[in-house]
């Protein structure tokens, strides 16, 4: 899949080529097995080749990638806990990953939402079971898009910078970015494990009891 759409899009380098990726950014946030970081590195490549300015790709993905986690949040506030019955649900986010997520929730609170924008496996069933748990919409769009601002801008960034070093040649560029992209799962990898630990610890400060 991957392949045809890089071709189509170095065949037909058009708006509507953008359009397509803006929804399956929308598509990815509702559960579609694809990493985000396809779709965001064509954006970087059509700001390269002028479909689009590199500030317009970063603010329209940035709005789907809100935009399909909100639908997700919806999903669950709306349908509640009867929504974990569903055969279909424990298909797509099967019970030890619901259990996953209950743990974490009981443990770092309504920060887990950033942490888990960096967590591709854990991303959907975390943000389906916020709105099943109520969480304020507020505190989750707030975290979630934290979380994005620090993710997406800069990995279109990356594919915008990298295109002009390979002179447009799509594969070359792709390959490089994906060199690169272990550097970024280094870094988020260290900035998670220090919010869970401050999350914690945080967590462990309210539970403990007062000396007075």
């Amino acid at each position: 899949m991957f392949e045809t759409f890089s071709n189509f899009l170095i065949v037909d380098p058009t708006l509507w080529a953008f359009v397509a990726i803006v929804g399956l950014l929308l598509i990815c946030g509702l559960g579609l097995p694809m990493p985000e970081e396809f779709p965001l590195f064509y954006s970087g490549y059509l700001a390269y080749r002028g479909v689009i300015s590199i500030e317009v790709a970063i603010a329209w993905c940035l709005f789907a990638i809100l935009a399909g986690d909100s639908l997700l949040f919806g999903l669950g506030y709306s349908l509640g806990q009867k929504i974990l019955d569903w055969p279909w649900f424990k298909k797509i986010f099967p019970p030890d990953s619901v259990e996953k997520v209950n743990v974490y929730f009981r443990r770092y609170g309504s920060g887990v939402v950033f942490v888990a924008r960096f967590l591709p496996g854990l991303r959907g069933p975390v943000f389906l079971m916020t709105g099943v748990l109520r969480m304020r919409y507020r505190n989750f769009l707030l975290f979630d898009g934290l979380a994005s601002l620090i993710s997406a801008p800069f990995l279109i960034w990356v594919a915008y910078k990298v295109c002009h070093v390979f002179s447009g040649e799509i594969h070359e560029a792709l390959r490089a970015v994906r060199k690169t992209e272990r550097v970024i799962l280094g870094v988020a990898l260290v900035l998670v494990t220090v919010i869970f630990v401050i999350l914690h610890r945080r967590k462990k400060q309210k539970l403990a009891p007062s000396d007075t």
